[in-house]
């Protein structure tokens, strides 16, 4: 059935008010959830490898033009295969709690419940977020 252009540009004027708050609240929810798996993985580092881990932390909190870290004391080759380790160490000891559409694996109650929600918003949207006035075939598209 085909909806009057107007009801459906209607439609999409209100959708397109909502789109960028829903947005802001996935990206917002994934934002908290990354936060969570990254200090599993960083506590895991400092365990592995506490000098670099340290010294890696210290160069972060330093504002620096071009961050060099060899010029700084970080051998980087040894920084990379440090983290490394502790991913795998935590794959082999911690179950994956949520795996998204992308692979990726979630080990903390709390960064699997966020990653999951902000999911759920994007399963949820029925499309009007998405562009559906863009379509050429869509109805409101037509001249």
């Amino acid at each position: 059935m085909w909806l009057p252009v107007s009801l459906v540009l209607a439609a999409e004027a209100g959708a397109g008010s909502r789109c960028p708050a829903l947005q802001d609240r996935h990206d917002a929810l994934l934002q908290r959830a990354h936060q969570a798996e990254v200090a599993l993985v960083q506590a895991q580092r400092r365990r592995l490898c506490p000098d670099l881990e340290q010294l890696a932390e210290q160069l972060q909190a330093t504002p620096q033009p071009a961050l060099d870290f060899g010029a700084y004391g970080l051998d980087f080759g040894a920084y990379s295969q440090c983290r490394q380790r502790a991913e795998q160490a935590l794959a082999r000891q911690r179950p994956v709690l949520y795996r998204n559409r992308q692979g990726l694996p979630y080990y903390t109650p709390e960064g699997a419940q966020l990653a999951r929600q902000a999911a759920a918003l994007q399963a949820n949207d029925p499309g009007s977020c998405r562009g559906v006035s863009s379509d050429p075939t869509h109805p409101a598209a037509m001249p």
